[in-house]
């Protein structure tokens, strides 16, 4: 049977189903939990109409005094992946499915509100995920927290869901409210691991990850001595947001974001202290700052050939609050672009923030080198679409194109039309180089058509057909293939292909932009 459920009989004749360190419990709906397994709770999964529910939670040993934050996860994933027939069978408990809404940049920032609560308020902090059917986004949200923090989730509403497999399981079950739990809790107290060479009789000293110790992203790459002082802030935070201090809990996270400043839910939690405080305008600044600080700290770290994840996260987090309180743009705009019109439809051609007839494509070398550039299976692998996930050593590839042939590149990729991670891609890349994008759009069929579309902007059109102006385009989708089936009925894309035969590069998504691919480039841009 699928997943490996068996049977285990409980003390009081009732059933739970086991996988790994995986159960589902059945208590009857007037009963007081005293069938549930001992290890509590704090993570759990739900439909929206249950979230808020205090009756329900104490049924899982939740006190009526307990900090309780719910996260709706329709509010950042607004597509329930049943309409999308993705996973209409499956749920969020299912690995494979729930790695594919992981790469989802709302899931991103749903994780990190969560987290920034988690951080603030302490261990004892109830953290709901909540969706419409507590089935797909929901659970995966709570069991990705879970194991990011080492806890243990419960799914209320999950079990109605489960495959045909497991239901026939399920069935046996006693009449009653049914639910499944994972533990992480486990991983927390494993051991590390010691190389077993040993010179002069000394043991060799142990291999830590302060990033999971201080449960915080990123912290790895900070000494021991400022973590001291900030992890001494981050608690004094904690303390004054229990106590609802809130020119307290702002003055201790503006002294933790100083010692770390890719440290982006504390860039969070510093704008909800002074919204609290009632300064909207200073609580505003806040995210700026710290979009612009994670921004830099994306830049450096992929500039060293580090992996940049944490602060990623960051860019997407800060950029996402930013959307929501001053507009879509409002990020691209710290880093001095402005990427979409006044009457909301995106610009081909970028500007610079408060000058409506300049942008960085007149800054760029003449003649102009134009890479028309996608994001996922070029400057990441296979698995990580639209997930902020930049590889340092493909990143580096592109940058000695740049570096070579003095390109400036415009946006295929998806990125382009999430206002949480155009900005990501906009402060990865050197400064200035990215110029544009191709109209906004999620049909990736229709590429050519938007590479044409792009091409035909007047300001590019003029530079292009300067003498020594050239252009590509990279992608690892067949283009070629998409630009022959559209040709049939689209004019532009028929002009179009003799040309994008002879400039097309196409990289393998399991391996990116390699060397082969970059000599390519570096021969049609040269």
């Amino acid at each position: 049977m699928e997943d490996g459920f068996e049977p285990v009989a409980l003390a009081d004749g009732g059933a739970v189903l086991e996988r790994g360190t995986t159960t589902m419990a059945s208590t009857s709906a007037n009963e007081i939990s005293h069938d549930i397994p001992p290890v509590r709770a704090t993570v759990f999964s739900c439909k929206l109409k249950k979230a808020a529910d205090l009756k329900i939670l104490s049924r899982h040993s939740v006190r009526g005094d307990a900090e309780v934050v719910v996260i709706d996860m329709t509010k950042h994933m607004k597509r329930d992946p049943d309409q999308n027939h993705c996973g209409r069978d499956q749920t969020g408990l299912v690995e494979a499915f729930r790695q594919v809404l992981s790469k989802d940049p709302g899931m991103q920032i749903a994780l990190g509100e969560a987290t920034t609560h988690y951080t603030l308020k302490g261990a004892g902090c109830i953290t709901v995920f909540a969706c419409n059917k507590g089935k797909h986004r929901s659970v995966a949200a709570a069991e990705l927290f879970a194991e990011q923090h080492c806890l243990v989730a419960r799914h209320l509403d999950v079990a109605e869901h489960l495959n045909v497999a497991e239901q026939e399981l399920a069935c046996k079950l006693p009449n009653g409210q049914k639910y499944v739990q994972t533990s992480y809790a486990a991983s927390c107290t494993e051991g590390c691991s010691v190389s077993l060479e040993v010179q002069d009789d000394v043991s060799p000293p142990l291999q830590r990850c302060l990033s999971e110790e201080l449960q915080s992203k990123g912290a790895s790459g900070y000494d021991e001595a400022t973590l001291r002082k900030w992890l001494e802030h981050r608690d004094a935070a904690a303390t004054a947001m229990r106590k609802r201090d809130w020119v307290a809990l702002g003055a201790e996270l503006s002294a933790a974001v100083g010692l770390r400043p890719d440290w982006g839910e504390g860039w969070m939690g510093l704008h909800k202290a002074l919204l609290k405080s009632g300064d909207a305008n200073v609580a505003d600044q806040a995210l700026r700052d710290g979009l612009a600080a994670c921004g830099s700290s994306v830049r450096a770290a992929l500039a060293c050939g580090v992996d940049a994840k944490a602060p990623s996260c960051g860019v997407m987090q800060l950029a996402g609050a930013m959307k929501r309180r001053l507009g879509p743009d409002a990020a691209c705009g710290v880093f001095g672009l402005q990427t979409v019109d006044i009457d909301g439809s995106a610009l081909l051609l970028y500007r610079d923030v408060g000058n409506h007839c300049g942008g960085p494509i007149l800054a760029a070398t003449l003649p102009l080198k134009l890479l028309i550039l996608d994001v996922d299976g070029v400057l990441n692998t296979s698995g990580n679409a639209n997930s902020g996930m930049l590889d340092p050593r493909l990143i580096a590839q592109l940058c000695s194109i740049v570096t070579e042939t003095s390109c400036v590149m415009a946006i295929s990729s998806s990125w382009r039309s999430f206002d949480e991670l155009r900005p990501l891609i906009v402060a990865a890349l050197p400064a200035g180089c990215v110029v544009g994008q191709t109209p906004c759009g999620f049909q990736n069929y229709i590429r050519p058509r938007e590479v044409a579309e792009l091409l035909k902007e007047p300001h590019l059109k003029r530079l292009l057909a300067q003498p020594g102006a050239s252009w590509a385009v990279v992608d690892d989708m067949n283009l070629l293939k998409q630009a022959e089936s559209l040709a049939a009925t689209d004019i532009e894309v028929r002009r179009l292909l003799p040309e994008l035969k002879l400039r097309f590069v196409r990289t393998d998504k399991s391996f990116g932009l390699d060397d082969k691919a970059t000599k390519q480039l570096l021969r049609l841009l040269s």
